[in-house]
């Protein structure tokens, strides 16, 4: 190598370091020579406090969402799974072409229902009941057992 390269090189490691020892401790010691308070940063998780609440917070609109199967989806099982999301604690009624099930709404407004379908399209019905409230949605879906 000659001696400009070797130079350079020796350069930028002096200046990375010199950088490098500033941000390490020029905070530390810019406060201790101008007595400026920094602000500092706090990298820790931030803990929320949960609030009890009102008995109007509690009643909640009733909503429903059906997250399996998707509308106008081709089903390889004759049984089908049929979740979604609602306010906790609803009864949701999941009602087939061929069976019914009932199912409740856990802590997070979770639900899931199995029921079978036949071969061809088949309509299911989905109806949440909350506080004399009912909210429904209703899908198709396709089964058939031919393999793609």
């Amino acid at each position: 190598m000659n001696k400009d390269a070797l130079l350079a090189t020796g350069i930028g490691l002096g200046l990375g370091l010199l950088i490098a020892v500033l941000f390490i401790f020029g905070p530390g010691l810019a406060t201790s020579i101008t007595k400026i308070k920094l602000p500092q940063i706090n990298f820790s998780r931030r803990t929320t406090t949960q609030q009890t609440p009102t008995p109007d917070q509690k009643k909640q609109e009733l909503t429903l969402v059906v997250s399996a199967p998707l509308d106008q989806a081709i089903e390889p099982t004759k049984d089908v799974v049929v979740s979604g999301v609602t306010v906790p604690g609803a009864t949701v009624v999941i009602q087939g072409s061929n069976d019914d099930d009932v199912a409740t709404a856990d802590s997070e407004g979770k639900y899931a229902g199995k029921i079978t379908v036949s071969e061809g399209k088949n309509d299911i019905t989905v109806t949440a009941y909350s506080d004399q409230k009912q909210l429904t949605q209703s899908l198709s879906v396709y089964f058939t057992e031919e393999k793609f």
